[in-house]
């Protein structure tokens, strides 16, 4: 088997297949990268600049390079475009597809016949397969008489017959089509229950052609294909969203599938007989009760919120009884809440504990174990790097001091010992080795008087970094002994490197195994050390 497409081939995405057969695979960097990329381009088409094939850790990818015809797009990539690869080469063949013809917004493509009839010009049409011989849909005509036969393609602008291959509308205005049962221009057309023809009414499945541009027997239609029963139309249905039983249409919401998301009688909700309650609510004999949060005298009583151990307007709320809850005095304000043992809770401010400030802490113990001790097992705390300025922090700590949590303003979220940064380093020291904690960063050459010169670490799958020259002086990138890096079909020698000293130039690297680093996208001019 080869590859299908050559130099200069015009294609486009096959997004059927795409969304069928490449998404469900299990998750690689360079399916990843496929998807995104396949997404990107869109309905749109590019032109081949490279195809081959290349060996990477005894494994043979297949790779093709594409720029787009749409040059906003960000797979053009300031006319670079973008190289894909595939480790089965049949997944190219059938990620891409020639395109016959795109002028403006009429979208035309060629397909092959293969229903057993001949299908003549003006009907609608639906796609049956693909044949990867010819890179061509295979279609047959389309009813509206049951869901797997109502999905519209187009309409086809001439006679094809069986076995042939002729060109169908996909998107864009239609002429010369018997309009005149239409009443009125931007009258829906649906697709009929008779094969490959247009009604002023749904059919069976409520499947969508397009609109009305002009009424008469040389009318006029604009054809949107793939639009039935809300696949890629909105969510549609005969009654769409209403009434006692949720969500419900004729089909419920559904997509290329059959009946997709539905139910007998849509989302119907939670309901219990009387909602949530009990016999008497929640009260007690005279408290809060019933469904109207009422009793007969309300929250009151002798020992209610009142009296010598109740809320006190002296010293706040307060029980000298060890286990309960304490208030001590102190400027008015809340200052500790203790228990009894060093498994309750203990909430201080106004302390300072272990250096913290004084600030908010909550930990299990009933007080402080000393100096740079917190009594308990597990601590959490507002606090700040200087010890009683303004929380910057929220810090988890064991008894032992050892931190396994910090996140703040003033350093980067941690984690039990791995840390994510999300910096961006203008002008960092030149000949500095990067560290594997720093996976995820954007290097940049800001301000720089000279070639600044970054030694990557020893690659381990999974790391990755971005450079970005925004100075002429230049940016180097130097892999480590025994590791290399792939740009496209180039690569450098072993502890090779890249470089750029164009203004605006970027890449992003990702190391796929142990001594190899490749490029998932660049942009501008890099050098490589060959």
């Amino acid at each position: 088997m080869a590859i299908n497409f050559v130099v200069n081939d015009i294609i486009t995405v096959n997004t059927s297949y795409v969304a069928t057969t490449l998404s469900a695979l299990p998750e690689t960097p360079s399916l990843n990268q496929v998807l995104e990329m396949t997404g990107y381009l869109g309905s749109d088409s590019a032109t081949v600049t490279a195809v081959g094939t290349l060996v990477v850790s005894g494994q043979t990818l297949s790779y093709i390079s594409l720029l787009p015809s749409n040059t906003s797009s960000l797979v053009y990539n300031n006319g670079q475009g973008v190289t894909l690869y595939f480790a089965v080469e049949a997944q190219l063949n059938n990620t891409f597809e020639i395109a016959s013809a795109s002028v403006g917004s009429v979208l035309y493509t060629t397909c092959e016949n293969n229903s057993g009839v001949t299908i003549p010009k003006n009907s609608v049409v639906r796609q049956t397969g693909f044949n990867t011989t010819t890179q061509q849909p295979q279609i047959a005509l389309a009813s509206a008489s049951a869901s797997g036969t109502s999905v519209v393609m187009g309409i086809a602008d001439s006679d094809i017959l069986n076995g042939a291959s002729g060109g169908v509308l996909i998107e864009g205005s239609y002429q010369g089509i018997d309009t005149s049962g239409f009443s009125a221009v931007g009258d829906i057309a649906y697709l009929s229950n008779t094969l490959g023809a247009v009604a002023t009414s749904a059919g069976a499945v409520n499947a969508t052609v397009g609109r009305i541009l002009a009424v008469g027997t040389d009318g006029s239609i604009f054809v949107r294909g793939i639009l039935a029963a809300g696949a890629g139309g909105g969510a549609t249905g005969a009654t769409g969203i209403r009434g006692t039983t949720g969500i419900q249409g004729g089909t419920g919401i559904q997509g290329l599938g059959v009946t997709g998301l539905q139910g007998a009688t849509g989302i119907v909700g939670n309901q219990g007989g009387t909602g949530l309650q009990g016999g008497t609510g929640l009260g007690g004999s005279t408290g809060i009760q019933g469904l109207g949060l009422t009793g007969a005298t309300g929250i009151q009583g002798l020992t209610g919120f009142f009296g010598s151990t109740g809320i006190s307007t002296l010293n706040g709320i307060l029980n000298t009884t060890p286990g309960q809850l304490q208030f001590t005095t102190g400027n008015g304000a809340i200052n500790q809440v203790v228990g009894p043992t060093d498994q309750s809770l203990l909430i201080s401010a106004g302390q300072s504990v272990a250096g913290v400030g004084k600030d908010l802490n909550l930990r299990s113990g009933n007080a402080p174990g000393g100096s740079g001790a917190h009594g308990g097992d597990i601590i959490w705390h507002l606090g700040s790097s200087d010890g009683g300025a303004s929380p910057t922090r929220l810090l988890v700590e064991n008894s032992s001091n050892t931190l396994l949590l910090a996140v703040g303003f003033d350093n980067d979220a941690s984690l039990g010992g791995f840390t994510y940064r999300t910096n961006v380093f203008p002008k960092p020291t030149t000949g500095v080795t990067i560290t594997a904690d720093y996976s995820g960063t954007v290097y940049t050459n800001e301000g720089a008087a000279a070639l600044v010169e970054l030694n990557l670490p020893t690659a381990v799958s999974g790391l990755t970094y971005s450079f970005y020259c925004q100075d002429a002086d230049g940016i180097r990138i130097n892999a480590s002994g025994g590791n290399t890096i792939r740009i496209a079909g180039s690569v450098s020698a072993t502890a090779g490197f890249i470089k750029s000293t164009v203004v605006g130039s970027a890449i992003k690297i990702v190391a796929i195994n142990a001594t190899e680093w490749i490029a998932l996208y660049s942009t501008g001019t890099w050098t490589i050390d060959i």
